[in-house]
C-alpha cells in the first residue's frame, strides 16, 4: 500500500510538501487536526483496501487528484510503495525459472504429497488431486469467490452473481470514439454528486462495518461513477442480510446487468417477481435479460405480460427499443425510443438518468449510437441539453 503525497501551492509557489501514511483516515485543510493545513476545504482521506478515497474519488497507487481552491492549488498523489528487487533478479532467466517451478509443482511436489498421504493411510493420486484442488479453491476464494466455485467445479450457490466467472454478454461501456457523438459526456452531465455525503458514509462504514445505510449510499455513488462491480458488492451485502429488500435487489440486478452478468441479473428479477408478480421494472428488465441470453420464446411471453399490464409506460417502450436494438432493427428501435422519450416525464429523476445511461452505455444501442437519427431524436426533445458530436 502506498502513501499520500501532498503538495500545496500558493500563487504557483510550493509552500508545503509532505508524504503522509494513511493507516485509516487523515484530515487535510481547515480541520483543527489536519495533518497538512490549507484554506478553502476540509478533506478527509480514507484508506479503503489498497485505495485512497477522498471527495468521491478513489485513487489507486500512482494516481493523483488536484484541488483548485482559489489561489491555493493542492496536488494529492497516492504514491506507489517501492518494491525491493529480488536477490536473484538478473541472475536467472525468468522463463527458465518458471519452467523449473512448473516441473516442481507438477512432479516432485505431487509425489511428496502422495507419500505424505500414504503415510497417513489415505488413498493415492486421486485424493492428492482432491487435496490440491481444495487448497487452490481456498486460496482463490479469498481473492475472488466467482473463481472459487469455477475451480472447485461445484454447483453455483443461490447467489449466482457471486460465482459467475465470465460475463454472458459485453459489459456496458462508453464508446464515444466509435459513435462520433459524446453520448457518455452527455449522460455524465446529468449524474448528481454529493461528495460530502459519500465522505460521511465512508467514515460511518469505518466506524461500523454493519451500517446498512452507509452501504446503500456508497453503492449508489459507485453505480453513478460507473463502478458497477463495487456497487454490486455493497448491494450484495445488503441482500445477504435482508433478502426481502426489493429496492436493493433491483439495483443489484442493474449493477450485474451493467457488467454483462445477465444470468445473475435474471435471478434477481425472478426473486422480486416471486414477491410482487406485477413489478414494472423487474418485468421490463426480465424481457431484455432473457433476450440477451437468447431465450427468445420466454422473452416474448414476458413481453406479452408486460404490455398487457403496462401498455403505455416508458419502461415498456424502452424494453421494446432494446429488443429491436439487439436484433439490429434500428427503425423499430428508434420508433420505440420516440415513444419512450415522449413520455419521459412519467419517470422519476433516477429513472430518467437510467434512460440516459442506457442510451450512452448499453451494447444493444451501440450501432444506433452511430446513427445521426438517434442524436436528432434526443435533441428534438431536449434541445441544447442534448448530446453533441465528439471532437
Amino acid at each position: 500500500m502506498g502513501d499520500l503525497s501532498v503538495t500545496v501551492r500558493l500563487n504557483g509557489q510550493v509552500v508545503e510538501q509532505r508524504v503522509l501514511r494513511v493507516p485509516r483516515v487523515v484530515r487535510l485543510g481547515e480541520a483543527a487536526d489536519a495533518a497538512v493545513s490549507f484554506p478553502g476545504a476540509d478533506v478527509a482521506v480514507l484508506r479503503v483496501g489498497n485505495r485512497l478515497c477522498l471527495r468521491g474519488h478513489r485513487l489507486d497507487e500512482g494516481e493523483e487528484l488536484r484541488l483548485e481552491l482559489g489561489q491555493v492549488h493542492v496536488k494529492l498523489e497516492h504514491t506507489a510503495r517501492a518494491r525491493l528487487p529480488h536477490e536473484l533478479e538478473g541472475v536467472w532467466d525468468k522463463r527458465f525459472l518458471a519452467a523449473v517451478v512448473m516441473v516442481v509443482v507438477a512432479g516432485s511436489w505431487v509425489e511428496a504429497a502422495e507419500a505424505w498421504l500414504s503415510r497417513r493411510g489415505d488413498a493415492g493420486p486421486l485424493q492428492v488431486a482432491s487435496h490440491v484442488a481444495t487448497a487452490i479453491v481456498g486460496e482463490r476464494s479469498a481473492l475472488d469467490p466467482r473463481h472459487a466455485a469455477a475451480v472447485a467445479g461445484r454447483d453455483a450457490p443461490p447467489q449466482p452473481s457471486e460465482t459467475v466467472t465470465i460475463p454472458d454478454a459485453p459489459p456496458h461501456r462508453a464508446d464515444d470514439r466509435h459513435s462520433g457523438t459524446g453520448w457518455s459526456r452527455w449522460y455524465r452531465r446529468a449524474v448528481p454528486r454529493d461528495i460530502d455525503q459519500v465522505d460521511a458514509a465512508h467514515l460511518r462504514l469505518l466506524a461500523n462495518p454493519e451500517d446498512a445505510v452507509a452501504r446503500r449510499i456508497l453503492a449508489r455513488a459507485a453505480y453513478e461513477r460507473d463502478d458497477h462491480a463495487e456497487a454490486a458488492e455493497h448491494y450484495r451485502w445488503i441482500i445477504r442480510r435482508t433478502p426481502a429488500d426489493r429496492d436493493a435487489r433491483l439495483r443489484l440486478a442493474w449493477a450485474e446487468k451493467r457488467q454483462g452478468y445477465h444470468r445473475a441479473e435474471l435471478t434477481h428479477y425472478e426473486a422480486i417477481l416471486a414477491a410482487e408478480p406485477a413489478h414494472l421494472n423487474a418485468l421490463a428488465g426480465m424481457v431484455v435479460a432473457l433476450a440477451r441470453l437468447n431465450r427468445l420464446d420466454e422473452s416474448a411471453r414476458v413481453l406479452d405480460e408486460l404490455e398487457a399490464v403496462y401498455p403505455d409506460t416508458v419502461e415498456t417502450a424502452l424494453a421494446r427499443a432494446k429488443l429491436a436494438g439487439l436484433r439490429g432493427d434500428d427503425d423499430a428501435a428508434l420508433e420505440a425510443l420516440e415513444r419512450a422519450y415522449a413520455r419521459r416525464d412519467q419517470l422519476t429523476r433516477e429513472m430518467q438518468l437510467e434512460l440516459r445511461r442506457d442510451l450512452a452505455l448499453d451494447p444493444g444501442f451501440s450501432a444506433l449510437r452511430r446513427d445521426p437519427r438517434l442524436r436528432s431524436l434526443v435533441n428534438r426533445h431536449l434541445g441544447a441539453a442534448g448530446p453533441r458530436q465528439a471532437r
